[in-house]
């Protein structure tokens, strides 16, 4: 017999449940408050790797996004977000269309919450309000306490604001209201 059709290669992303889909999954059965997440404990600034992950998804590579997962499994956002922004500002062309898918994968499927968080820290980067699927990402994981200061930043930006910080407080928890509070007064100094 012949074979008709290829067996799919199964990658390690898409064998373990995405956090954004645990994260549904955990405040449908009224648990995001049992999610926990694994933190990374690395101050390591060097962004090389990352570069090069973003450089081979504008070039189509197919294992771009795993990329993205290797590297921050000892990356911290927190630790590359001023390099990075720098690189981005430093290219010749910055492609805004590819930039939203890659932000959307990040935030949709991937296992490590680091990249979760550079999925909502590239929708700086891109006219959010134009990318109503990328919002609802962003809202759905401000949720979870673990992703609150980098949506609630993020979506600060739309006009709509105060409904989906409202939507994000509604659903998240105590640590998630204080996370609000303090982002709010920073935002006032």
């Amino acid at each position: 017999m012949f074979k008709i059709f290829k067996s799919k290669s199964v990658n390690k992303s898409e064998e373990q449940e995405s956090i954004y889909k645990m994260i549904l999954r955990a405040e449908e059965e009224n648990k995001i408050e049992n999610l926990k997440l694994r933190h990374v404990e690395s101050k390591d600034e060097d962004i090389l790797k990352l570069e090069k992950a973003l450089l081979d998804y504008y070039n189509k590579d197919r294992l771009a996004i795993e990329e993205f997962e290797r590297y921050f499994k000892n990356h911290r956002l927190e630790d590359i977000k001023e390099k990075f922004e720098r690189f981005i500002f430093s290219m010749d062309t910055l492609k805004e269309d590819k930039l939203v898918g890659l932000s959307i994968l990040l935030m949709r499927d991937t296992t490590e919450p680091e990249a979760v968080k550079f999925g909502i820290f590239l929708a700086n980067f891109y006219p959010l309000v134009n990318v109503r699927g990328a919002i609802k990402i962003i809202t759905d994981l401000g949720a979870h306490e673990d992703f609150t200061k980098y949506s609630l930043s993020t979506l600060k930006q739309l006009e709509i604001y105060p409904v989906v910080r409202d939507n994000i407080l509604r659903r998240g928890n105590d640590k998630v209201k204080d996370i609000e509070e303090k982002l709010n007064e920073t935002w006032k100094k």
